[in-house]
């Protein structure tokens, strides 16, 4: 089986009125992975700092988060369009399309390919698409409250690596991490099986990280 674990870090959050492209917010650093779980093997990686437009500014809140400053995408030669094009030829061999809140990075893909005028479909029906945060609620079962009451939060992705493998991952929020420790958690959900028992150059990937 072929996974395909990806992520964004971009300059915001997506607005409600997400319809108008000029409101939304700019892909920053794009990173995947596709990993062969039949052969416990990474068959591909992809990590780039992306150049945004010159008149676009990363605000500082965003900066906190990811570590992306302005100066970061002006020295970046990756354009949205050259990763998307790589990103298209991958997702199309691949089972499972992964990620964790995995909805946003998908908008956030078909916002770039609208802004560039891209029409390719990237994500097809025949693509699986598993959500870790999604399908890690009844895992990890943290407890929050509303005004309806009581009910099991959306589980951080640090918070689900702890559940899994009784260690709080650091250094998130940089998308090649998120997508490492995603792929790790993706496995044990899907196949009960932790890759770092079966893969020694993933499990030395993780060495900075857990």
């Amino acid at each position: 089986m072929l996974l395909l674990v990806f992520d964004t870090e971009t300059t915001g959050i997506i607005p409600k009125d997400n319809f108008n492209i000029d409101k939304c917010p700019y892909i920053v650093q794009f990173s995947f992975i596709v990993y062969d779980t039949n052969n416990y093997k990474t068959l591909f990686e992809y990590n780039k700092i992306i150049n945004i437009p010159k008149h676009i500014d990363i605000p500082e809140e965003s900066t906190r988060i990811h570590g992306i400053n302005k100066n970061d995408t002006n020295r970046s030669r990756t354009s949205i369009n050259s990763c998307l094009q790589i990103f298209k030829k991958y997702v199309d061999n691949c089972d499972y399309i992964i990620g964790h809140n995995v909805d946003f990075d998908i908008k956030m893909v078909q916002i770039e390919c609208d802004r560039n005028n891209i029409y390719t479909n990237i994500f097809d029906k025949s693509n699986k698409i598993f959500c870790t945060m999604q399908n890690s609620i009844n895992i990890c079962k943290i407890e929050a409250i509303n005004s309806m009451g009581k009910y099991y939060k959306w589980p951080k992705l640090s918070e689900l690596h702890e559940k899994l493998f009784n260690i709080v991952p650091h250094d998130l929020h940089d998308a090649y991490n998120d997508i490492l420790i995603c792929l790790r958690c993706a496995v044990f959900i899907i196949n009960k099986i932790d890759i770092c028992y079966k893969d020694s150059v993933f499990k030395r990937k993780l060495r900075n990280l857990i």
